[in-house]
């Protein structure tokens, strides 16, 4: 105990100086101590194997303009809610990820020269042993195979960089680490692609169903042979507008005519009743004008036989007495008549000319009211022609109107389905991988430095430690700053001389 004494210090707590004395003392074990902690570091080191770790980043751009998809996706409507970092590390760590990687690598032609062994194992995974076991059972090797490669790899986000992303693999050999890390990138881009496709597909599905869900509601309803008929209604109401218009002028024109020629008509009958007259005085007047036309006939004769030669013969003598007798006989009866017939050739002429006008009147009334009959019937026929199809064109519209809600539904169902089509077809992948990698880095799973750092720091304590035991266990005094702290009470009188 009082040799403890000597080693600790008031202020230091350990006395450095005394300490170092103790190194020179014991030089072998200050040797050996920092030699067999080195030995063991250089040992650990040495003994651990070989990790190859190759890094490869992507960036998430499905909000950047510079994505594909996402570009085609807003020129058709299609907005996406994108990833969180939390989804993204996910994909990775999913079963099925893992299972699709597993049965890729077992499909691989090199698949027995991968070394499946995690780097923190401390026994080694044989591939041909492992797949010997399975036999020709795929499912039995990929099960296998899918136990361990998550162990071989590592997503990680980017500290510095929104977005973007570091994919690690580490493994215990080269080849594994390379083929590994451009498995991963290819299935990470592939899961993403099918992922975006079988999102639009569902909701292709979705619109197909709910395009059938409303066709049924419009089982028998022919909307196209509607709106054909609509079209078709529209432009003959249109066009026997349009005659109608154009007859109406024409109708009112008959009418008129028709009017005119009836109040002719009946106002010659008017007139004709009004005028009433005795009928011996017609009569009479009547053989007044037979009598002067036979008058008028004979002095014709008379004028011409003797205008036709210049000497008379006996016979034409004769003749022109006998027709002189007559003209006698007939001057004699008009004489006889007096003037009771000439107060009325005036009247009876006039209605005689009226009687004649009255026959045309009738005539020409009775064919104008005929037209007028089959034009009124002809502009009533397409009057209720045309009002039938204006009752029919409300009946159209009222079904159209009904039913547009749905059929326009249905319309643009149809339009979203051709768009999700076309960029179903047009998917890439939202991970954006850089095109430079960096090389496959070689290391031990502890560094040197902290191999190195460890066995320092353990031969310091060993060297301490050894260096202890072996001071404590020494019964001599080797000087007088030693005899002193050893044995307080006791005065030193003085030194024994050196002999030489």
């Amino acid at each position: 105990m009082k040799k403890i004494n000597v080693i600790l210090h008031e202020t230091t707590i350990i006395n450095f100086p005394f300490f170092w004395k103790l190194i020179k003392r014991y030089a072998v074990i200050s040797v050996i101590a920092p030699i067999i902690a080195l030995c063991v570091g250089a040992y650990v080191y040495l003994s651990q194997n070989d990790i190859y770790l190759k890094s490869a980043s992507f960036k998430y751009q499905v909000d950047s303009a510079e994505a594909s998809s996402s570009s085609i996706a807003s020129i058709i409507g299609e907005k996406s809610q994108g990833l969180s970092p939390n989804e993204i590390l996910g994909i990775m760590t999913s079963f099925d990820f893992a299972k699709q990687v597993a049965t890729t690598l077992v499909n691989h032609k090199d698949i027995l020269k991968f070394n499946f062994t995690p780097i923190k194992s401390k026994d080694m995974v044989s591939t041909p042993d492992m797949m010997a076991k399975c036999g020709d059972d795929f499912d039995c090797k990929v099960k296998s195979v899918q136990v361990i490669i998550p162990y071989l790899y590592v997503m990680e986000p980017d500290r510095l960089i929104e977005n973007r992303f570091w994919v690690r693999v580490k493994s215990l050999d080269r080849f594994t680490t390379e083929t590994l890390t451009d498995i991963l990138i290819n299935e990470l881009v592939k899961s993403r692609v099918n992922t975006i496709k079988h999102s639009i597909t569902e909701q292709i599905k979705l619109s197909h169903e709910l395009v059938d869900s409303k066709r049924e509601e419009l089982i028998g309803v022919d909307m196209m042979a509607v709106r054909d008929r609509k079209k078709e209604v529209s432009s003959l109401i249109e066009e026997i507008t349009s005659k109608i218009k154009n007859y109406n002028s024409f109708y009112h024109q008959q009418k008129l005519k028709m009017t005119l020629a009836e109040t002719k008509y009946n106002q010659t009958k008017n007139t004709i009743s009004k005028k009433k007259v005795n009928q011996e005085d017609v009569e009479t007047f009547k053989k007044r004008t037979e009598l002067k036309d036979k008058i008028k006939k004979i002095q014709e004769d008379i004028t011409a036989i003797k205008l036709s030669s210049q000497s008379l013969s006996s016979q034409d003598s004769i003749i022109i007495d006998q027709l002189n007798l007559e003209l006698k006989e007939t001057k004699e009866k008009l004489g006889k008549l007096g003037g009771n017939g000439r107060s009325i050739s005036n009247i009876v002429k006039f209605l005689d000319k009226k009687d004649k006008e009255s026959d045309f009147n009738e005539f020409d009334y009775k064919v104008l009211k005929g037209q007028f009959a089959k034009i009124q019937k002809d502009y009533q026929a397409m009057i209720d022609k045309r009002d039938a199809l204006e009752a029919e064109d409300r009946k159209l519209d009222n079904t159209l109107e009904q039913y547009k809600p749905s059929f326009e539904y249905i319309k643009l169902l149809e339009q979203k389905i051709i768009q999700l089509k076309l960029l179903e077809s047009t998917v890439i992948s939202d991970f954006i991988f850089d095109k430079e990698m960096a090389n496959v880095r070689r290391f031990k799973r502890t560094s040197r430095s902290k191999i190195t750092l460890f066995s320092v720091t353990t031969s310091i304590f060993l060297l301490f430690l050894l260096i202890l035991i072996r001071y404590v266990s020494d019964d001599r005094i080797y000087d007088t700053y030693e005899l002193e702290k050893s044995f307080e009470e006791l005065t030193i009188i003085g030194n024994t001389p050196d002999f030489d």
